[in-house]
Order: structure tokens, then sequence, then C-alpha cells
């Protein structure tokens, strides 16, 4: 946990609805979508811009996002990507704008609320992921 900065208060049970079967244990816990999406933030801020594993932890994030917040379901036996300069549909432009409103819920640690802030930036194309902070590199003295 050291290495995400998730802290133990941040941690949840996972619920079990009484009298159901589960194969996890009742002391079982989780992250909260908002903590898991501050530690990915995290780690990456860490990371050198451009680096394998900076580039690994966005794509673990948009994935976490996408599939929390969007409807990543579709019919057939292939998806088609429209081009950059096709204008959203009314349904990509509603859920973006549900996904703004349940972002706007998250409570963050007080020194990390701008966190929030630029993940709903990224989600309305304000921002990339590269546009978040990063470690400088390194210079080497001989």
């Amino acid at each position: 946990m050291s290495w995400t900065g998730i802290t133990r208060d941040e941690l949840v049970p996972i619920p079990v609805e009484d009298g159901s079967r589960s194969a996890l244990p009742r002391n079982t816990l989780t992250v909260p979508l908002p903590a898991a999406c501050a530690a990915f933030v995290r780690m990456a801020a860490r990371e050198t811009r451009g680096s394998w594993l900076r580039e690994d932890l966005f794509e673990g994030l948009a994935g976490v996002i996408s599939y929390s917040l969007f409807d990543m379901s579709y019919e057939g036996d292939y998806m088609e990507f429209p081009s950059n300069d096709e204008p959203l549909s009314d349904k990509e432009v509603l859920e973006i704008q549900n996904a703004v409103v349940e972002m706007r819920k998250w409570v963050f640690r007080s020194e990390e609320e701008w966190i929030r802030d630029a993940l709903i930036e990224i989600t309305t194309a304000k921002k990339r992921y590269e546009d978040l902070p990063y470690q400088q590199d390194a210079k080497i003295s001989l």
C-alpha cells in the first residue's frame, strides 16, 4: 500500500448480503473508485514523463474510469472508432455530463482535491493524461 499511497482508513469492506453465499470472506477489503484513481495519479506522478510505467498507469486509470462511469458495451463483431473531428453523439455528451456529475461527488484528501479537478478536465477533453504532474528527469553529474 505504500507505493500507491492508499491509507488504511481508505479501505472499505466489500458488502456481503446476509444469507448470501460468497466465495469471499466477510472481512475482505477494497478501495473505493476515487481512492483507486488518486492512487493511479500518485504513482504516475512519481515517474518520469514518457516512461513505460507511467503510460501503463494511465492506461489502467483510463480503463478504471471508462468501465466505471461509461457504457463500454457494444454490439457486433468489431468496434468502429470515429475520427477526432466527428462531433460527439447526444448519448456520448450525456455520458460525459453524467460522469462529471459523479466525479464531482468524489471525496479526496484535502491536499489532493486537484486530482478530481484534473480527472474531470481529462474526461471533458480539456486536458490530457500527459498533463498530469511527473517526476523530472534526474540529472547525472560526473
